[in-house]
């Protein structure tokens, strides 16, 4: 019998039999990142903890820092009530909503990386870093805004929802 490329060759059955593995792997990956959205939009509508609560969280993870932990408890809560709110009421997604973002500012070696690494991990969510000093009057100059996302995509590991609800 022939390997080859011949006839009788058995090289279109391997071809057939790999590209349904192919088919199988991808339905598998593709159901596998289904759950982990469903996970992740289920840590939101079942998103329960008060400021109080957070900070106590970050307080076992960060010495210092108060005034940042406590800023970023009423954030993080206030975030998450509101997008619970519009997943019950969609009607309030289309309103205008200004988010509010958060920027920590800090000398090096402050700890500002570590209290956002803390709560990524808290909230279960992607986390990347973004160096400010590219910032201009503007924004965001250039190709930066890309190796930003590029970042937090990694971080979720290529996980475009995930990515969506991250951290930078």
């Amino acid at each position: 019998a022939a390997v080859g490329g011949g006839r009788g060759s058995r090289l279109p059955m391997a071809t057939a039999h790999a590209d349904a593995d192919a088919r199988h792997a991808a339905t598998e990956a593709h159901a596998a990142q289904r759950a982990q959205t469903a996970a992740r939009l289920r840590a939101v509508t079942e998103f329960s903890m008060t400021p109080r609560q957070v900070k106590a969280h970050l307080d076992k993870h960060v010495i210092s820092q108060e005034e940042a932990k406590r800023a970023l408890a009423v954030a993080v809560c206030d975030h998450y009530n509101f997008v619970k709110r519009c997943l019950a009421e969609p009607e309030l997604d289309a309103r205008h909503h200004v988010k509010p973002n958060v920027l920590l500012l800090g000398p090096s070696g402050s700890g500002k990386t570590h209290l956002m690494r803390a709560l990524a991990r808290m909230l279960g969510v992607p986390f990347a870093k973004a160096d400010a000093t590219k910032f201009s009057a503007t924004g965001y100059v250039g190709a930066d805004v890309d190796e930003v996302v590029r970042s937090l995509l990694g971080a979720a590991r290529g996980d475009v929802a995930a990515a969506q609800v991250g951290v930078v």
